[in-house]
Formats: C-alpha cells, sequence, structure tokens
C-alpha cells in the first residue's frame, strides 16, 4: 500500500488510515484534496471503459451494503454510474450495473440521498419478501425426503419459527437435527421428529427481529391487540382477553408468528416481540392502561377472601400494581386492593416465591397511604409483619429494619410486636449478633410473663449450678411421667407461652454454641412450661436441646439418642404443625444427637434432603446451618479433601448469597484447615465475608477497626 500510494495518491481518499503504514501522512497537505478525487473519479472511467462493451457489460455486486461508507457510494457508485456524461463513456450507461444489497431492518444506515438519482443513471429498488409458507413446506419435504401430507406438522413450526425466512429455516432445521429433535430413524427409514419438543424451541434473536419489523407493518388493531396482551407479560391466560375484537387481532398475530397459542394461554414467541409491542403504547398513556385493564378483569370476578383467591384475580392485581405512578381516589377500593395484595403476597410464600410475596406486600402497603395505621390498623399490621418476614427470607436488611422498626413505632400492644421481634432476632443471629439477640428474647420472654434468667446477674459458677439443679429436676420428671403420658399431653393454648416458647427456640443453636449452660437451663424450663401448658412445635426444639445437654459423658449418649427420638416422635402427634419447625427438630437431633449413633454418610444424606425442604420454606437460617453442619460431618467422615473443598465453596457462596454471616464464618475456619491438610492453592473463604480476609486474624482486625466486633462468636 506504501508503494502505492506513491502512484496514487488517491488511495488515501478510499482508505485514510493507509498512512499508518507508513507512520506519516501520504498526502502532500499542500495539494488540493479536490484534486485527487478527479483523478480518482477519471481513472475509475477509464478503468470501466476499458473492460466493459456490449458484448460483454459489467456487474459490479456490494453485499451488506448498510455497513457501507455513504460518502464512499456518493462517490464511487453514482459518479460511476453516470459515466455516459463524458465523451469517453459515451453508450457506457448500457453496459454498467450496480447491484448493493442491504438488510432493510437496517436501513437508517443508509439515508436516502446515498443513491444520488443522475440522468444518465436509472436506480430500481427492489423488496425480497419473506417466502410464503406452501414454499417453507415445500423445502421441508424436500431436504427430509418425505411427502407433504407427513412434514406438514414440521414445516408449520419451521415457518413460525423462521418469520418465513429462507436461511432462517435452513438453520432452525439445522439447530434441531443437531439437539435430536428431529432425527433419521433406521427403523422407519425415514426422518421422524418430535412435534411437541420443537414448538417448546425458543426462536433466534435475529428471528425476533424480522417479527420486530413484520408488527410494526401489521393492521393498526391487530397492533391495538398485541399492545393490550404484551401489557400481561410474554405469557398471558387467555381469560384475561375478553373483547371479540382483541381477540381477532390476537388470532391474526399467531397467524403472523408472531404469538403462540394453546388451550389456555397466549404466548409471544419472543420477549423482544413482547417489549417491543409495550414499546407502541406511549409512556403517558400505560399507567392508565394497566389500571383499566386490571378493573376490567375484577369486574367480571369479584374480590375474594383468602380461601377463593384464584388466578383471575392475581393477574388482576398485578396489573393494578403496574398502575401504581396512577393515583387511586376511592379509599374503599384503595383498601379492596390492599387485601388482595396480602392474599396474593401469602399464596406466593406458600409457593416459595419470597420476591414476588414482598412485592405484594410493598405495594398492598402503599395502597392504604399515610394514615394507614390508624384507619386500617390490623391490615396494615399484616401487611407489614408478611413484609418483615418477605424481607428477611430475601436477605433484604434495610427493608428488614425499615418494617421492623414501623411495626414496633405503631402496634397497640406487646402480642402485636411479636411476628417483628421474631424476625428482628432472626436477622439479629444471622449478623452475628446472637448474645444481643438473646438478651432480646428474655426480655421479651418476661414482658409476657416468664423471667427466666438475667444474664447480667447470673456468674458462670452459678449458671452451671443452676443449668446442673434443672437437668436434675427435669430428668426425674420425665422418667416418672414416661414416654406415653408425654405423648398425650394437650396442646399448648396459651397465646402468650407459645410466642415464648417459639422466640427461645429461634436462639437455641445460638446458645447452644455461645451459652451451652444457658441453653440447658431454658430447654428444661420449656420442657416444664409444656408439661404445665401443653406442647406445641417449640416443645420438640426443648427436648432435642434437652438430648443435647446430655451429652456430657459417653455412658448418657444412649439416653441422649432416646429423647432425641422422643422429640422426633412428639412433632408426629402434633396437629396441623409448621413444616419449618419439622426441619429444625430434624437437623438439630441429625446434626447434635444422632451424628454420635448414626452413620455418617447417612446423616450427610440426611441433611441435604433437609436443606433442600428448608431451602423451599424459606427458613434461610436453618438451611444455612444445615450447610454448616453438613461439611463439617463431611470432613469427620474422612471424604476426600479435594472434594471437600469444593463442598465448601459452594456452600460458602450460598450463605454469602443470604447473608448468613455467622455460618459462613464458621465454614471457612473449617476449610482454612482443610486447606493446609491438603496443601491446596485455594483462596480463603473468609474473602466470602464483607471483605477479602485471608485467616481469622485479618477478620478480627477488621472487625475491632470498623466496630463491627460483634460480628464474631462471642
Amino acid at each position: 500500500l506504501a508503494v502505492l500510494s506513491d502512484l496514487f495518491p488517491s488511495l488515501l481518499l478510499l482508505v485514510p488510515n493507509a498512512s499508518s503504514f507508513r507512520g506519516e501522512s501520504l498526502v502532500n497537505s499542500a495539494t488540493n484534496p479536490a484534486h485527487y478525487a478527479t483523478r480518482l473519479r477519471f481513472l475509475l472511467r477509464m478503468l470501466i471503459c476499458a473492460i466493459s462493451s456490449a458484448e460483454n457489460p459489467v456487474l459490479l455486486f456490494f453485499d451488506d451494503a448498510q455497513w457501507g461508507d455513504e460518502e464512499f457510494i456518493k462517490e464511487f457508485v453514482s459518479d460511476s454510474s453516470h459515466l455516459g456524461k463524458s465523451d469517453i463513456g459515451t453508450g457506457l450507461k448500457r453496459h454498467l450495473c450496480f447491484v448493493c444489497c442491504y438488510r432493510d431492518d437496517l436501513e437508517e444506515e443508509l439515508s436516502d440521498t446515498s443513491f444520488v438519482q443522475h440522468p444518465y443513471t436509472t436506480v430500481t429498488k427492489l423488496q425480497l419478501q419473506d417466502i410464503p409458507e406452501t414454499s417453507i413446506h415445500d423445502m421441508v419435504s424436500e431436504t427430509l425426503s418425505v411427502p407433504r401430507r407427513l412434514s406438514k406438522s414440521l414445516a408449520s413450526i419451521v415457518y413460525l419459527k423462521s418469520a418465513g425466512n429462507p436461511l432462517f429455516a435452513k438453520s432452525f432445521l439445522d439447530s434441531m437435527v443437531e439437539e435430536g429433535k428431529v432425527y433419521y430413524s433406521v427403523e422407519e427409514k425415514r426422518w421422524i421428529w418430535d412435534t411437541e419438543a420443537i414448538r417448546q424451541v425458543s426462536i433466534d434473536d435475529n428471528v425476533a427481529k424480522l417479527l420486530v419489523r413484520k408488527l410494526q407493518r401489521l393492521p393498526s388493531k391487530v397492533q391495538d391487540a398485541l399492545k393490550l396482551l404484551s401489557c400481561f407479560g410474554q405469557r398471558v391466560p387467555k381469560f384475561a382477553i375478553v373483547n371479540q375484537e382483541t381477540i381477532d387481532g390476537l388470532n391474526h398475530a399467531f397467524s403472523s408468528g408472531l404469538l403462540d397459542m394453546d388451550a389456555e394461554f397466549y404466548k409471544f414467541t419472543h420477549s423482544a416481540v413482547q417489549s417491543a409491542a409495550h414499546d407502541l403504547i406511549p409512556e403517558t398513556l400505560r399507567a392508565e392502561l394497566h389500571f383499566k385493564l386490571g378493573c376490567s378483569i375484577i369486574e367480571l370476578d369479584p374480590l375474594p377472601d383468602e380461601r377463593t383467591l384464584t388466578t383471575r384475580n392475581i393477574v388482576a392485581i398485578d396489573q393494578i400494581n403496574k398502575s401504581r405512578p396512577l393515583e387511586v381516589a376511592d379509599s374503599e377500593l384503595c383498601r379492596k386492593f390492599a387485601e388482595l395484595n396480602l392474599f396474593s403476597g401469602r399464596q406466593s410464600m406458600q409457593s416459595g416465591g419470597f420476591e414476588s410475596a414482598l412485592n405484594y406486600f410493598e405495594h398492598g402497603l402503599s395502597f392504604l397511604g399515610d394514615s394507614n395505621w390508624k384507619e386500617n390498623y390490623h391490615l396494615t399490621l399484616e401487611l407489614s409483619d408478611n413484609a418483615c418476614l418477605a424481607s428477611y427470607i430475601t436477605t433484604k436488611t434495610d427493608l428488614v429494619e425499615k418494617h421492623v422498626t414501623r411495626v414496633l413505632s405503631h402496634a397497640r400492644d406487646t402480642l402485636d410486636m411479636l411476628n417483628a421481634y421474631s424476625v428482628h432476632i432472626r436477622a439479629m443471629c444471622a449478623s452475628g449478633f446472637e448474645i444481643d439477640a438473646i438478651q432480646l428474647v428474655l426480655q421479651v420472654s418476661k414482658i409476657l410473663g416468664e423471667d427466666f434468667v438475667n444474664l447480667n446477674d447470673v456468674s458462670n459458677p452459678d449458671m452451671e449450678r443452676l443449668a446442673k439443679d434443672e437437668l436434675f429436676v427435669i430428668r426425674q420428671l420425665l422418667d416418672e411421667l414416661g414416654t406415653d403420658k408425654l405423648l398425650k399431653l394437650g396442646r399448648m393454648t396459651d397465646v402468650r407461652k407459645c410466642w415464648i416458647m417459639k422466640l427461645v427456640s429461634y436462639v437455641m443453636k445460638d446458645m447452644f454454641r455461645t451459652k451451652p449452660l444457658l441453653m440447658t437451663v431454658l430447654a428444661c424450663r420449656m420442657i416444664k412450661l409444656s408439661i404445665d401448658f401443653g406442647t406445641c412445635e417449640a416443645t420438640c426444639i426443648a427436648f432435642v436441646m434437652y438430648s443435647v445437654a446430655l451429652m456430657d459423658s459417653p455412658e448418657n449418649v444412649g439416653h441422649s439418642y432416646h429423647w432425641g427420638k422422643f422429640a422426633m416422635t412428639l412433632f408426629q402427634t402434633l396437629d396441623n404443625p409448621d413444616p419449618s419447625m419439622h426441619h429444625r427438630v430434624k437437623h438439630y437431633f441429625l446434626s447434635l444427637v444422632g451424628v454420635w449413633i448414626e452413620p455418617h454418610q447417612s446423616i450427610c444424606e440426611c441433611l441435604h434432603i433437609n436443606y433442600r425442604n428448608c431451602e423451599f420454606s424459606g427458613d434461610i437460617e436453618t438451611s444455612s446451618n444445615v450447610l454448616a453442619w453438613y461439611c463439617l460431618i463431611n470432613t469427620l467422615s474422612g471424604s476426600n479433601l479435594v472434594t471437600l473443598n469444593n463442598i465448601y465453596w459452594d456452600v460458602g457462596r450460598k450463605m454469602a448469597e443470604t447473608s448468613q454471616h455467622q455460618h459462613l464464618m464458621f465454614v471457612a475456619s473449617f476449610h482454612g484447615h482443610i486447606v493446609k491438610l491438603a496443601n491446596l492453592s485455594s483462596t480463603s473463604m473468609f474473602e466470602l465475608v464483607k471483605g477479602p480476609f485471608q485467616s481469622e486474624d485479618e477478620l478480627l482486625d477488621y472487625a475491632i477497626a470498623t466496630s463491627k466486633s460483634k460480628l464474631l462468636c462471642g
């Protein structure tokens, strides 16, 4: 290029970056650049004259012209195509043809003036349409060598998935063969396919772009139908659309390949199509449209109570929530919307959709306004309590603090505060503030009428004597009653006692680690309360922790295991027990008692199953604790160290995601020993805890420097 540039300086007009080959400008700045442009056009005309004739016309083909430089097209294509204007080019207008191929979905890259119309130039624009469905049927039939009557079902799907584009049709068919959805059957001696599996395959992004352009060319009535449908999302139940004109428009869209549908649902073929349809709605009108759609569904299906909540009601409130910037003046209607959000959120919690549940509760509170605690106290309290729990499960600590503070500030009595207290206590334990959580439990228990013990007033020797006395008394009492009488105890009905038992059960695992003597005392007191007032789920926790307290010598292992198994049996006798409490009882028994008797491999398998159950129920602190013990028992069972390293990292990441820092530090400490034993180059798991810590000492220094020493164990 450097040599050519000496002979043809005009090259730089086409390739300005050619100067980089020399490291200096190849064009004499003193020379007029227009001179080189004139010379270039002259030389081009001479070249065309030399190589073209009536017998041998010249055809120049430019592909992907949408990426071409507009100035080059003007200079080269337009000026060259009107050579007949000059003497040397006379008659060439019939011997030279340019074909520029470009994608019309990127047509904005070329302005309408790119191809300049001259007296001696004829510009013809050809629009290549998608091939019809019958041609796709012929293509599939010939490709697979099967009759059209057999390939019809497959060809129809290929047409819809490719938007009639032959290139995309071929690509889609090839991909189905690669994925094994279309395959050659030696037995039947022909190609066969899984129609339903192919129908479920998502279309390609390039096809989606074609469909978006097709959407923009549809009749306005069809576009209006798609705009309405897009408000509901990508997959829409058919009951949401009741207007016949809209249904007709959607049927037209289906025949155009923009929608899939079955007996119950409409579905956009690609998220890009749904997004494009929604973008057609002016932003200023979207909130009002969502509100009208939600209200129209509610008119057909009146607002229910929680037991009769239907999918139709949930679809309606989803639309109402999307209109939230729109103010609703009717206070009674706002209350109904808040109730519907409460019912929908609870249903989402039951099915494990905690993020969506939190969204429902937040929207429900927003409908009640500033005077919610005065005019709608009980509804606001229910929404706030559920928002506390959903925020905790989804690890949104700022929202936990916000909702807990609101409840504790506005609740009318102590009983109304207890749900918020329970979430607050669990969040404190998860963040490493176990001692504060234990103190809070003791304070609330005292308010509720049960003064267990004041930690500030009890020294270690006193606590040790108290624990021994409690164990002696309870052991005698249990031996006297026997398991049969204990299983026949009635259900605890005193609400305050039930809450005391529940709150204490939340901190039992933390007392096991930080205050084992206090754990023993409270476990015995809980058993005594159960004998006096009846049993509840927390009674089973108390028996498991009592069995742990008995593990003070080898001769007590059998006795301890007996009461641990009794706790599991007792839980089965309770009416409508809380499933999450069952997972907790099972975990404590397996990890703290069963591990001394049962095979470790069996314990690990049971813990893994229990972890899945805890995760689904939203009990994130128990699921995290289960994982911690799963790691520890795998270590004790002599598993391969490299495998253990991978297990620890998987567990650590899950704990970091759910902000269970206390359990994460527990696991990270053991992981450090595994790394040393196996001489691994693995980085420290302490980097997952709020910063890049390489050791416990670094974590301690960080905690002291940032006044976060309560992150560490007491």
